[in-house]
């Protein structure tokens, strides 16, 4: 079929893309796609593919906008549409699996051999494939898919999964989990080095049982707090939720000013630098869920002294600390002094 390119206004080009992606899961669902990848390679491989693509095209009734018309980039388009809808993706793939009475994409024994091969291929860890099989399945079964065909895709959906798993925390995280590498990158950088303060007196706890309430409400169901049985407090992530004050979040904010939800930011990212006994450089991976108040006049570390819309001032409470636990602390925090904050401003 001889290929045209047809320019198309941006609400078409919208629904051609939305279609073609639920045509992809579909072709995947119905023609065991991923089944014939692992047993052809070349000139069959590509001929195969090549009508999966036309089926795609078909199935999204592409037609219906300009006859005759295949797109070059289709496939594209459904890499990237698969990689966007992320867990939507893969949540209805797995919701038409259970409809037809198929295995899900997370537990089923249909699925587990494209999931060994992507981890022994790609290096992912059993920590790491747990937390993307629960999470982000639908990538790892297009990872699967396209290093079959194309070596650029798979890089291409190989590298948005390593971004997922950036920040994410492994381990038992009632032991301080610390990190070699930051979060993520352009993140904006306070510092708390101060010769008022005492670095190594870094952090304190709340012992609370969950994050503020306006926070909470806040963050709604894009985000959860977990409490272990220690009392440590985490994201779905891993991360531990903190308090940290108003001009860590906002540098703007004034010492007559009142705190607000609106500038905390909650539910961001933070990372927490810091430094060895012997200089090494490690992060600890932190979700902002509650305000420090009492960080008056710097708005950075803990002086007992309230802005305005806090609570009775604490002298008692001036600790110097730059982050607050929202819950218990981790063990093993000794032996460490905070260099600065890495904010991300999601």
């Amino acid at each position: 079929m001889e290929e045209k390119i047809v320019a198309v206004d941006e609400t078409i080009y919208k629904a051609i893309t939305s279609d073609i992606a639920r045509a992809g899961q579909a072709c995947v669902l119905d023609e065991s796609i991923l089944d014939y990848m692992g047993k052809t390679t070349g000139t069959e491989g590509g001929r195969k593919l090549y009508a999966c693509l036309e089926k795609m095209i078909n199935l999204s009734k592409l037609h219906s906008y300009h006859a005759g018309v295949i797109l070059p980039n289709a496939l594209d388009i459904l890499c990237d549409s698969l990689i966007n809808a992320d867990r939507v993706a893969a949540d209805s793939i797995k919701k038409t699996c259970d409809t037809r009475g198929g295995k899900t994409l997370s537990n089923g024994e249909k699925y587990s051999k494209y999931y060994d091969y992507v981890a022994k291929t790609y290096g992912f860890n059993l920590e790491e494939m747990t937390f993307l099989k629960e999470h982000y399945s639908g990538l790892l079964l297009s990872l699967y898919g396209a290093s079959m065909y194309s070596s650029a895709d798979a890089d291409k959906i190989y590298r948005e999964i390593r971004n997922k798993l950036r920040g994410v925390v492994f381990g038992n995280t009632d032991t301080l989990q610390l990190q070699k590498e930051t979060s993520f990158n352009d993140g904006r950088h306070v510092q708390t080095i101060s010769s008022k303060y005492d670095a190594s007196k870094w952090w304190a706890r709340e012992n609370q049982k969950s994050i503020n309430p306006t926070a909470k409400k806040i963050i709604g169901e894009s985000n959860e707090v977990n409490r272990s049985e220690s009392g440590v407090l985490t994201d779905k992530d891993g991360r531990y939720w903190v308090a940290v004050g108003p001009n860590v979040m906002n540098p703007e904010h004034l010492g007559n000013e009142k705190c607000s939800a609106e500038e905390m930011n909650y539910g961001a990212n933070i990372d927490v630098v810091l430094e060895d006994e012997n200089g090494n450089e490690k992060y600890l991976y932190c979700t902002v869920g509650e305000c420090k108040a009492h960080t008056y006049p710097d708005g950075i570390h803990q002086t007992g002294d309230k802005f305005p819309n806090a609570c009775e001032s604490y002298p008692a409470n001036a600790d110097d600390s730059v982050i607050e636990f929202c819950g218990a602390a981790p063990q093993n925090l000794a032996g460490y002094k905070i260099k600065e904050v890495i904010v991300y401003e999601n």
